[in-house]
């Protein structure tokens, strides 16, 4: 794995402790592409315009700590809420999986945390079926999911 370009990621907020990583790239696999389709011109447009490397991993879900808090009690003190969208955006692919096939445990630790009773099962996983059809974005349907579970 190639690594060039590394880039400092700080997020900063108001009342919460810093967050700070390190993102690294690594060569894009279609570089080598462009160099057989497009020949000595498309890998020097990639070269020239930083193409050739992609950030890895290339999404980041940072839950800030509040300041005062440490990692045990901040995991405690979160919402209901916070919590169910930290599981959806933390496990987004296999959820998906899981709910696009009805089953699966992914979308039965969901059902449980949105704490849907076994009568009403069937009922709120098409709700959330819907929900994943009409919001494709991740944070999007995490939001939709939540109001429309709320009590």
């Amino acid at each position: 794995m190639l690594s060039r370009f590394n880039q400092a990621l700080v997020i900063r907020k108001e009342g919460y402790k810093e967050f700070s990583t390190t993102m690294s790239t690594t060569l894009n696999g279609w570089f080598f592409g462009n160099i057989v389709l497009g020949g000595l011109l498309g890998s020097t447009t990639d070269a020239a315009t930083g193409a050739m490397h992609e950030y890895a991993p290339n999404q980041f879900l940072v839950a800030l700590e509040p300041e005062g808090s440490n990692a045990a009690t901040a995991k405690t003190e979160k919402s209901k809420a916070d919590k169910i969208r930290e599981f959806v955006l933390l496990s987004y692919n296999p959820l998906s999986a899981d709910i696009k096939a009805g089953s699966g445990n992914y979308l039965n630790s969901l059902l449980n945390q949105l704490e849907t009773g076994t009568e009403n099962r069937e009922q709120a996983i098409t709700r959330i079926k819907g929900l994943h059809q009409a919001y494709p974005d991740m944070q999007q349907f995490a939001d939709q999911l939540i109001a429309s579970f709320q009590k």
